[in-house]
């Protein structure tokens, strides 16, 4: 059986593991941070195509229960003045519409649901190697501590681990200021 190792345990590396379990192929997240982002984040809107995509990973229903209809966007200028409004619910051919949320509940739900069903989440592994043997792959974690896979998934954000490891000459992304 493929074995995938998820680095980042955001909301992206459970949403991952989800999708992968359902594949039918096994999968464990591991996050740097010794406790979860319970209270990191603001608000985030979830539109039609990704709460389909959560359907498709049996996770919908788990992401409406944390959130709540999201009908309208509203445009401001800079002194808060309504410039314009612009219905977004039941818009295109979708079984959901859009859901906003904090993205701390966001990661919580997605992460009990891959816990519930049997997908190893684990904090504290903060990866610092990745090393091919033959077929597989050995992530090597800050604590001494390594997993054996078959993948190797990064999920762990803009400035990924991951990604510095398989390409040492990446460019390092671009930041606002």
């Amino acid at each position: 059986m493929t074995r995938a190792l998820i680095i980042g345990g955001g909301v992206a590396g459970p949403a991952t593991a989800l999708a992968l379990h359902k594949a039918g192929i096994e999968a464990a997240v591991y996050e740097a941070y010794p406790v979860g982002g319970d209270d990191v984040g603001a608000f985030l809107t979830i539109m039609n195509n990704g709460m389909d995509a959560l359907a498709a990973v049996d996770a919908a229903e788990v992401v409406e229960a944390i959130s709540f209809p999201a009908t309208t966007v509203e445009f401001l200028n800079g002194t808060g003045q309504v410039l314009g409004r612009q219905h977004i619910a039941g818009q295109l051919e979708t079984r959901h519409d859009p859901r906003t949320m904090r993205r701390s509940a966001l990661y919580r739900a997605l992460t009990e649901e891959a816990r519930g069903r049997g997908i190893p989440v684990s904090n504290g592994k903060r990866l610092v190697d990745a090393v091919s043997e033959g077929d597989r792959i050995r992530a090597v974690f800050e604590d001494g501590t390594s997993e054996v896979g078959d993948v190797l998934v990064g999920a762990d954000g803009i400035h990924s681990r991951v990604r510095s490891l398989i390409d040492p000459a990446r460019r390092n992304p671009a930041t606002p200021g």
